[in-house]
């Protein structure tokens, strides 16, 4: 049975049947990756994970193809489908997202008055949850805010990369557990 890695490497050689194949193996993954990233909604999930899929197939005609010296094809599809989350939240608009460096954004000016003071709420919640972080969870936490890499993070801090995973997983747990005890859901993970 080929790898992940074997079967886009002939769907870009423009083998239509390999997509089939690594469709029926990613699509459930996507879902998973979609659910942990806070799209709760069965039905919603479903679109996440088919949109990403079509970003998947559009990479063999440009765009950000797979390289396998940088990630597995899991890895990399997991990046195309968080990317994908973050831009179904900004669509939605069902709470501030998380940009792809992972930045809150702040609320959209064309949103009501309304909306636009809840969305206010929910990051200065969010900021004051972040705040109440402890280091090395902070650390880890806002370093990979701004697009930092784990092996980065673990070099630098003279770290292994499972520690910062760690660190990071932890933070994510407690930011959700913080949010969710003052009403808020979302893409906290």
């Amino acid at each position: 049975m080929p790898s992940d890695e074997q079967l886009l490497s002939a769907y870009y050689q423009g083998d239509a049947q390999a997509f089939e194949e690594l469709e029926r193996r990613l699509e459930p993954f996507a879902l998973n990756v979609a659910r942990s990233r806070g799209v709760l909604d069965r039905e919603e999930r479903q679109d996440v994970a088919q949109e990403a899929l079509f970003r998947l197939l559009r990479t063999r005609d440009g765009g950000a193809r797979f390289d396998p010296a940088r990630a597995t094809v899991r890895a990399w599809f997991a990046k195309v489908v968080e990317r994908t989350v973050i831009d179904w939240f900004r669509r939605n608009r069902r709470v501030p997202a998380l940009s792809e460096t992972g930045r809150v954004d702040p609320p959209d000016p064309a949103a009501g008055t309304e909306e636009r003071a809840v969305l206010a709420g929910v990051l200065e919640d969010l900021r004051e949850c972040l705040g109440r972080l402890e280091d090395p969870y902070r650390l880890v936490v806002s370093r990979r805010m701004h697009g930092e890499s784990l092996r980065s993070i673990a070099e630098s801090e003279g770290r292994s990369v499972d520690w910062v995973h760690e660190k990071e997983n932890t933070a994510k747990r407690r930011l959700r557990r913080d949010m969710e005890a003052r009403g808020h859901r979302g893409p906290w993970r």
